[in-house]
């Protein structure tokens, strides 16, 4: 967020030297009769217009970084959004098809030491399916933010 305000901040610092400029070149040399001013108050308004030129020049280069840095961000987000969404899709097709492999019965993954989770509703139910499931499971653990119990066998080698 910092960042961004210092990146806002030099595009209305741009800005405001814009302002600045036009105010001047409208009020002392479109305005004014220049026959009437003294060479004193020509010297003054040509330092107020170096100075002002010179400060310009900088913003306007830090102004031109500042929107090749915002383009590059956006683009960047852009494609950020699109990696995650390739990578979330995946991640759901991989899910399906390891659902698929541990629910069917006829699976020939029965080696494998997968993590089966069991639902519950209450305390009752979670410590009955506990003593259920434990002659089956080496490892039984409570996940009680999901009410979800989940179970594996350990490796046992081959």
């Amino acid at each position: 967020m910092i960042q961004k305000d210092k990146l806002n901040h030099i595009k209305d610092t741009y800005s405001l030297i814009e302002k600045k400029k036009s105010n001047i070149e409208h009020l002392f040399i479109e305005a004014i009769d220049a026959e009437t001013i003294t060479n004193e108050e020509k010297i003054k308004i040509f330092d107020n217009i170096r100075e002002i030129t010179l400060e310009r020049r900088d913003y306007k280069i830090l102004n031109n970084i500042r929107e090749l840095i915002h383009k590059d961000v956006i683009k960047i987000s852009k494609m950020f959004e699109e990696m995650l969404d390739i990578y979330n899709t995946n991640i759901n097709k991989n899910k399906n098809i390891l659902n698929e492999l541990i629910y069917n019965e006829n699976t020939k993954l029965k080696n494998v030491h997968l993590i089966r989770e069991y639902p519950y509703k209450n305390h009752k139910e979670r410590i009955n399916l506990t003593k259920q499931l434990k002659p089956k499971y080496d490892k039984i653990v409570d996940v009680p933010e999901r009410k979800v119990l989940a179970c594996y066998n350990k490796c046992r080698g081959a």
